[in-house]
Order: C-alpha cells, then sequence, then structure tokens
C-alpha cells in the first residue's frame, strides 16, 4: 500500500522515517481511511515495542503521509536466516543464539500483548513487521489491517474488496479483501475469511509461525496451515482463490513432532510452538499475553539453566586438583609404609620420624582433599537449587557418589555404602530417560554379575543359596541348582552365596562366593588356571576342606591391630573343624612316654605360672589332671591351653610322623579365609556380635570361662569351621609383621628359622570383648608365654590341581 523513505525532520532537527500512500492508490478515499487508520492505531499503542507516530498530513501532490520513529537494523527474517544459515543449533554456540533469537520473539510478543489489552489484533504479523533495532530494541510494524475492536470512528468497518487477479501469491504480499493478512502466516479461521472469528488468537497463531520459523528455518507448508476441519467445499473455494483455479487435495493440519529439536531443554519451547499453531482457536494461547509469559518462563528457565552450569563448571574445576592430591597421599602413605617396613616396633622414635613425616603431609593433604570435595559437593548442590532437574549437576553429583559408593564398600564400611547408594539412586534416577549415564548407574546400582566355575572331574552338580540378613545373623535361604561344570559366565545377582559341589566318588566341597557389583567371579588363580579340585573322601568329619581361591582379608576398622583390606589368594587347604583338646594332647603326650620320650614329654606338659603343670604324667595312659583346674570347668573335651608355640609346632611334627600327612599350624592367611569364607564377614555369622553366639566374657552366668568344643555351635564359619569367633584363640604358624602377612603360600618353618620370637594368635576368647572377637583382629605374642586362653589348631595341605 505504501513507500517508506528516510527524511529529516526540519523542525526537530532528527531522521524520522516518512511513510505515504502509492500514487495510484493516493486517490481512493477507502485507501486513504486505511491509511489514516493505520496511523491513529499506531499512535493509541504507546509501547517501547511499538514505534511512535510524530506527524500526519498530506504532502504537496495531495499523498496522505505519517511519521514514525526510523529504526536501524534489520527484520526478524533476516536473523532467523542469518541463524540457520550459519549452522543453527549445529553450531558451537547455537544454543547461546539461539536464546537471542527467543528473547527478540518474546519482546514482539510483549508489545502484540500490550496491543491486545487495547482491544487491537494486528492481523498481519510476519517476519518483515518485526524489526531489530541496532541498539537491542524490537519493534512491531505496519498496523495497516489492524482490527479494534472498540473503535467507532471511520475505519472501523471492514475493508472489503475483491483479489487483485494480477496479485503474486508467492511474493507474501498483504492482501486487501475478504481474505486479509499474508498467505502462511494467517491462522486457519483468517485463511477462510471468516473475520468475525478473528481475535487475538489469530495474532497468536501468526507468532507461533514466527517461533516455528525460528526453531526450524522454515514455514510450516501449506498443508500444515490449514485447518483439518476445513470442509470440502471451503477447501475448493479457498484453493481457487489462491492457486488461481488449480484444486488439489489437502493435507491435515499437522505440527513436526517436537523430537526434531535435539535436546530435553528445547522440548518445551517445542511444545509452546505446538500450542500457539493449533488449528483450532480455543486449543491455542488466549491472547499474546499469555504466549509471552509461556516464553519468558522458558527464558527464565534457561537463564537459570546457564547459571547453574557456570557453578557446575566452577565444582568440576576442582576435580583435577582433588584427583591430584588424593593421588599425592596414596604416594605418601605407600613411601611411609616401605619405610616402616624395616624397622621393629620397638625401634627408637628417630628411626621412624622420616616415615611419620611423610604420615603427617599425606594426614594434611588428605584435609584438603577433603575440603575440595565437600566444596565441589556444595557447589553441585547448589546448581540444582537454581535448576532442580538439572542433568550435569546430577550426573555429576551420581558420578561422585559412585566413587564414594565404591570406596565404601571397598573398605567395607556398610552403612556409610547404604546411605551412598541412595544418594547415588536419587541423582541417577532424576537424569532423563535417554540420559546416556541413566542406563549404567541403574545397571551399577543393581550389581548382578557373572560366575564361572569348572571343577576337576567336570561335571559336579553346582547348587547355590544366597546369604540374606535373618535377625542379626547372615543366614543362607533356599538352594537352587546352577547346573553342571563347567559354568561359563552364569549370570547371578551380587550379593554372598554359599556353592556346594557334588559329584559321585568325591566328598562334597563348600565353596562360598562373593558375586561383586557387576563383577565376574572366575576363581582364577594368580599364575593361571582355576579348576576346584573336589576333596577325596578322607577330608570331611572333623576336617573342614577349604577349597583354593580368592577371599577379602582385612579391611574391618573396629579390628584390633587390623589390615587394610585386600583380595588374596590360597591354594587348597584342610582345617580341623575344632581346635586341638586336652583328649588328643594327652594321645600326645602318652605315645612321646611310650617312646622313651619322658623327659620330652614332661617339657610340653601345659603349664600356668600360678599351678604349674596342669596334667600329672604317671606313666603311659596314666596321666591326669590337677585335681585344681586353673579356670572353670575342665575336661578332656575342652581345648587345650596353657601352652606355647613351641608346644603347638611340636604336636605337629608329631602327628605329621605318626600319620605319614602333612600338618602344621595354619597361616594367620589360611585362619582368616577359614573363618571369614569369602565376604570379609567381622563374624562366623554375618557383622554384629552377641555372646549367646560364642563362648566369651558375657557367655556364662558362672563367669568367664572356656567350654567343650561341642557348645555354640552358631560359632562356625561357612567353611563348617568351629570355635573360631570365642573360646580359646589359635596359635598361626606366622612369626608377628606390623604391615602385613609375609606369603599367601606358607611352608613349613621351624622357630630357629629367622623367627623374632613374636607370633600371631588369631580368634576370639571365652575372655574377650567384642574387639577381640572380631575375625580380622590379631594379637603380638612371645612364642614361649601360655596362658589360659591360647590353644591351637592345625591344617593339613591339599595337593594342587
Amino acid at each position: 500500500m505504501g513507500t517508506v523513505r528516510r527524511v529529516f525532520d526540519l523542525r526537530l532537527q532528527r531522521e524520522v522515517a516518512l511513510k505515504m500512500l502509492r500514487p495510484e492508490l493516493a486517490a481512493r478515499p477507502e485507501q486513504q481511511r486505511r491509511f489514516f487508520r493505520e496511523a491513529l492505531v499506531t499512535s493509541r499503542l504507546q509501547h517501547p515495542g511499538i514505534p511512535p507516530v510524530h506527524d500526519l498530513g498530506f504532502l504537496e501532490d495531495g499523498r496522505p503521509y505519517f511519521t514514525m520513529k526510523e529504526v536501524r537494523g534489520q527484520t526478524l527474517g533476516d536473523a532467523i536466516h542469518a541463524f540457520h544459515a550459519a549452522g543453527g543449533l549445529s553450531r558451537g554456540d547455537g544454543r547461546v543464539a539461539l536464546r537471542r533469537l527467543v528473547e527478540v520473539f518474546r519482546k514482539a510478543c510483549d508489545a502484540v500483548a500490550f496491543a491486545h489489552a487495547h482491544g487491537v489484533v494486528h492481523r498481519d504479523l510476519k517476519p518483515a513487521n518485526v524489526l531489530l533495532g541496532e541498539h537491542g530494541e524490537v519493534q512491531v510494524v505496519d498496523w495497516g489491517i489492524a482490527r479494534v475492536s472498540d473503535e467507532d470512528g471511520p475505519g472501523a468497518e471492514e475493508i472489503t474488496g475483491v483479489l487483485d487477479d494480477d496479485l503474486d501469491l508467492e511474493d507474501a504480499d498483504t492482501r486487501v479483501g475478504a481474505v486479509m493478512g499474508t498467505r502462511g502466516y494467517m491462522a486457519p479461521e483468517q485463511a477462510r475469511g471468516e473475520n468475525e472469528a478473528v481475535d487475538a488468537r489469530a495474532d497468536v497463531y501468526a507468532l507461533g509461525t514466527l517461533l516455528y520459523m525460528l526453531l526450524y528455518g522454515r514455514r510450516p507448508d501449506q498443508g500444515e496451515l490449514l485447518s483439518a476441519q476445513v470442509t470440502a467445499v471451503e477447501a475448493l473455494t479457498l484453493h481457487t482463490l489462491w492457486e488461481g483455479g488449480e484444486t488439489r487435495e489437502l493435507a491435515p493440519a499437522v505440527v513436526p513432532p517436537r523430537t526434531h529439536l535435539p535436546g530435553a531443554d528445547l522440548a518445551p519451547l517445542g511444545e509452546i510452538c505446538e500450542r500457539a499453531l493449533q488449528p483450532e482457536p480455543c486449543q491455542r494461547f488466549a491472547n499474546a499475553g499469555q504466549l509471552a509469559a509461556a516464553v519468558g518462563g522458558w527464558l527464565d528457565g534457561v537463564q537459570r539453566r546457564q547459571q547453574a552450569l557456570a557453578v557446575v563448571a566452577d565444582a568440576q574445576a576442582l576435580t583435577p586438583r582433588t584427583e591430584d592430591l588424593a593421588e599425592r597421599v596414596l604416594t605418601l602413605r605407600r613411601e611411609a609404609e616401605m619405610l616402616l617396613e624395616g624397622v621393629p616396633s620397638h625401634a627408637p622414635e628417630d628411626q621412624k620420624a622420616p616415615a611419620w613425616k611423610l604420615l603427617d603431609q599425606a594426614r594434611d593433604l588428605e584435609l584438603e582433599v577433603d575440603l575440595l570435595s565437600v566444596t565441589r559437593d556444595q557447589l553441585l548442590h547448589a546448581a540444582l537449587t537454581h535448576e532442580p532437574d538439572l542433568p550435569e549437576a546430577h550426573a555429576a553429583l551420581a558420578a561422585h557418589f559412585r566413587a564414594q559408593h565404591i570406596d565404601a564398600e571397598a573398605e567395607r564400611r556398610l552403612d556409610d555404602a547404604v546411605r551412598l547408594g541412595i544418594r547415588l539412586r536419587t541423582h541417577a534416577e532424576a537424569l532423563p530417560e535417554d540420559h546416556p549415564d541413566r542406563r549404567s548407574l541403574l545397571s551399577y546400582l543393581k550389581g548382578d554379575g557373572v560366575l564361572t566355575l569348572r571343577t576337576r572331574p567336570e561335571g559336579a552338580e553346582v547348587f547355590a543359596a544366597r546369604y540374606t540378613r535373618r535377625g542379626r545373623r547372615l543366614v543362607t535361604g533356599p538352594s537352587t541348582r546352577l547346573g553342571r561344570t563347567p559354568l561359563v559366565r552364569h549370570p547371578m545377582p551380587m550379593g554372598s552365596y554359599m556353592l556346594w559341589l557334588r559329584a559321585r566318588g568325591w566328598a562334597e566341597a563348600r565353596y562360598p562366593v562373593l558375586i561383586g557389583r557387576e563383577a565376574h567371579w572366575d576363581g582364577e588363580a594368580p599364575g593361571g588356571g582355576g579348576e576346584i579340585a573336589l576333596p577325596r573322601a578322607d577330608v570331611g568329619g572333623d576336617l573342614c576342606f577349604i577349597p583354593p581361591g580368592w577371599f577379602l582379608y582385612g579391611g574391618d576398622p573396629e579390628a584390633a591391630l587390623g589390615l587394610p583390606l585386600r583380595r588374596l589368594w590360597t591354594d587348597a587347604y584342610a582345617i580341623t573343624r575344632h581346635p586341638v583338646t586336652h583328649r588328643e594332647y594327652v594321645v600326645f603326650l602318652e605315645d612321646l612316654q611310650r617312646r622313651g620320650l619322658t623327659e620330652y614329654a614332661l617339657g610340653r606338659v601345659p603349664r600356668s605360672s600360678e599351678a604349674g603343670p596342669l596334667y600329672l604324667l604317671n606313666g603311659p595312659g596314666q596321666t591326669t589332671f590337677p585335681h585344681r583346674p586353673p579356670i572353670g570347668p575342665w575336661g578332656l573335651d575342652h581345648p587345650v591351653t596353657h601352652v606355647t608355640w613351641h608346644d603347638a609346632t611340636a604336636y605337629a611334627d608329631w602327628l605329621s610322623k605318626t600319620t605319614g600327612q602333612r600338618w602344621r599350624l595354619p597361616s594367620e592367611v589360611e585362619w582368616e579365609k577359614a573363618a571369614r569364607g569369602t565376604d570379609g564377614r567381622s563374624f562366623p555369622w554375618g557383622e554384629t556380635f552377641d555372646p549367646s553366639w560364642a563362648c566369651s566374657a558375657g557367655s556364662h552366668a558362672d563367669g568367664e570361662h572356656p567350654c567343650s568344643i561341642s557348645e555354640f555351635a552358631l560359632d562356625e564359619s561357612p567353611f563348617g569351621v568351629r570355635g573360631l569367633s570365642g573360646n580359646v584363640r589359635d596359635w598361626c604358624l606366622d612369626d608377628w609383621s606390623d604391615v602385613a602377612p609375609p606369603t599367601n603360600r606358607p611352608g613349613l618353618r621351624r622357630a630357629d628359622e629367622g623367627m623374632t620370637g613374636y607370633a600371631v594368635i588369631r580368634g576370639g576368647s571365652f575372655r574377650g570383648p567384642e574387639i577381640g572377637n572380631r575375625l580380622a583382629s590379631r594379637f603380638r605374642i612371645r612364642m614361649e608365654w601360655a596362658d589360659p586362653t591360647r590353644g591351637f589348631r592345625l591344617v593339613r595341605e591339599v595337593a594342587r590341581p
């Protein structure tokens, strides 16, 4: 309709935009009315997003004009084209650029919302009618066919007419006539010429088209612009007008799915666009104000997300420093251990000072690591206060809690592991369904693993029962048959299990396994090979078979003089179910007398410093107990006590010569595996202690004293070994080490072969408090000392497969 030129206002000394009718339209009264109507409507809308009208009148040649604020910059269409031509969302800063364009769009919505609030419907919103100024201003222009609901003056009536036959339908020009607006941006009811139905919701549809172009780089195609409810007659009439008499089948009104937008953060914007483009007016936003509020809400969320991401970046920046310090702590501790390894415990301070200095440095750095870790957690939680659903923060916290959970399980901090597992699950489940970390985190929490098991002979039947907590003790649940060996990568839920291996002609073997979190239990020996040779029939009864394999050693922070957690291997061996009793020890002494070794036998008699010898050797078959035992009840089926390490090894040597089999004291590694099974439990029955389950302080109403080996049946390890957490402690083969067991595969040694004079004692006693009854507790005792709390049991080596 008009032409716009830049002119200079002589009176106010400024440049303004002057709009005037085209000469061929200037003589038409209706066009003049429409032109002045645009100026009057625009002047009524005093809003920062609508350019103000300064003046109106007639030029010397009679053409009407009005002047407005000049806006220098580009159109929204230019900005959209430049955005998508540069790569759109696929480029590095695509989301930032998109957010700027959406902010422009929201400002345009605000301007239109102001018009709607004053009863004005634009009816010709398109990219060319939204101008972007050089200084960030956004102006909605060209209100020439605006509809004013409360206008009473000239121009209130609709200007009607017929379409110009020469109108180029592809140039997106504004049409004047029954169908008023610009093709490609009109709502379905506006495109059908239903002018009485056109209200603010038609502008919402046009704005939705602009948003669609902003997101997808194009307008919805023609079928998407037309209502699916258009009747065949209406469709034919409309297409006759638009296509010059050519008709075609109409596609239903369909908005492209939101999945075209990459990233969950854009999905809400896609939903806003979809609602604005609904074919039925009642399904759209009621006005541009509601649309602006929805878009503003998305922008606020994006801003919060950007702030939250900045906080996440600050938190992640602490990670390298934290990891470097943690590695330095481990290095310092290893160096300190190496320095202390050759220093005896009784050495003076100056020999330990270099190692202590390293440990002090490690402690200071560990405090810094803790501080950095806490700061990192606080920052990540702060990010979630900005944006509660921020995947990046949830993923970072989940990774952090997963690492802590791994450490807690590895260090047997079971309560901490439970709490960390809950926190890990919270953040894992907060991640979107399609987040790449969600599945792996939930799989980690579920923890299913696999089992590989091979036996000799092959074809052994395998039955399994999972350990579960009943009350305060671990017990095996119902057993199920897994199949016959070999089992290869057999799926197993994580947990501790007892397996029974059965083959005709062989003794049954107990084989406890720990299916770690997402782990593979394969029984592979350190040097290769992983077959379990089932025991012969001579293993059983009072002898418990311990199959070859891995187990968790140490790692109990509450144990006395306990060692760090390690995963160790032992070869197969057999261990006596009970400690050696008085009855068995008497046979040893009488056999020595029978062989004429009476003096040697007298040197091996149990004795106490107060009562002297506890046996009276009156010749073969005539050994008796003293009338006044040193403590409590005294019987042949009680564990022998008041024996030294040398007495115990002498008994083992005698038994080896007598039976022709190789007997010895257990190493402390062997003792601990026989006591704890493979899962690192604190007591034979689980993690809690009660005096009614093992002979300990508080077990008897008549005071502290040892008991028969047949009592306290609950004090039994997964392998069936009894009396490990109470009654009497056991001498072990090893000499004492403050750092670690000397070997996992001990051989026979004599006391004069480099021993320190101190040996290891393991197990609980009838006098022991709970800390002493924990299976990972260790005690350092001189080998020549004897008292009522110490006895011994033996192991017999089994041929390796």
